[in-house]
């Protein structure tokens, strides 16, 4: 035991040295406007990175170039008050071996992204707020052609077009809230399947783990295979809508379920 504590430890020290601090630190620079602030940052495996709306009283209004350029996190939400993202900021930011939770979700107050701003990562996807590419945008902001879910409602939920483009189906999706409720609908078409979730059990993804409870509309039909396994589900609404319950779709749920 005490050997694999010394082995630990060698290797915890090695990638400290090799690649620096363990966790984001953020750094703030003076805009030359004096009234606002843009923000980078460098670490290493800090998976959540919280961006604040201010420092030290004024607004944090930009992400920097190559700001957060080879960190390793999994996941940002940004806040209402950045309103441009510089070239490269995100390149190579994101875990691969977290692609199905890595994520980064951009609000309506961002009028410009430069070049190439999420150049190097896959395996992730980029939430935003607006419904369509906004007309301030650098045309190769995205070059790597990451996934992109539009109109985004806050919920993390990733959308995919079925039964000839007339609904909805919830196909992946990640939640920090142990009590969420399923949209009936999206960009104005119904909602009626949620999809089989195949994640790794070991990840804390959307429906594993962390969630409670869930409120599923009567616009769903269908729940998919392994929706909801290993999930720490203590209450769940199924209303009469639903035709269909895949294999699996609530194993080792909590027992207490109701």
């Amino acid at each position: 035991m005490k050997q694999i504590l010394l082995i630990l430890t060698i290797i915890f020290i090695y990638v400290v040295a090799l690649y620096g601090q363990v966790g984001i630190e953020l750094e703030f620079t003076l805009l030359e406007c004096g009234t606002a602030y843009e923000v980078s940052g460098k670490g290493l495996w800090d998976y959540e990175v919280f961006i604040p709306e201010t420092h030290e009283g004024l607004p944090v209004t930009r992400i920097a170039d190559f700001g957060f350029y080879y960190n390793r996190m999994t996941r940002t939400c940004l806040p209402n008050s950045i309103l441009s993202i510089g070239k490269y900021a995100f390149g190579r930011s994101f875990l691969e071996y977290a692609a199905e939770y890595s994520l980064i979700s951009i609000p309506l107050s961002v009028e410009y992204i430069g070049r190439s701003a999420f150049r190097g990562n896959r395996g992730f996807v980029i939430f935003v707020e607006a419904e369509s590419q906004p007309a301030g945008w650098h045309k190769k902001w995205n070059s790597n052609n990451v996934p992109v879910q539009w109109g985004h409602d806050g919920s993390f939920f990733f959308f995919t077009l079925i039964d000839d483009g007339t609904a909805y189906e919830i196909s992946k999706g990640y939640t920090p809230f142990s009590h969420i409720v399923i949209p009936s609908s999206h960009l104005g078409l119904p909602v009626t399947k949620i999809g089989d979730f195949v994640t790794p059990v070991w990840m804390p993804g959307m429906f594993r783990f962390n969630l409670k409870s869930i409120y599923i509309p009567d616009s769903v039909k269908i729940i998919g295979n392994s929706a909801f396994s290993r999930a720490g589900l203590t209450e769940i609404v199924l209303p009469e809508s639903i035709t269909h319950i895949g294999n699996g779709a609530f194993w080792v749920v909590n027992r207490c379920l109701k």
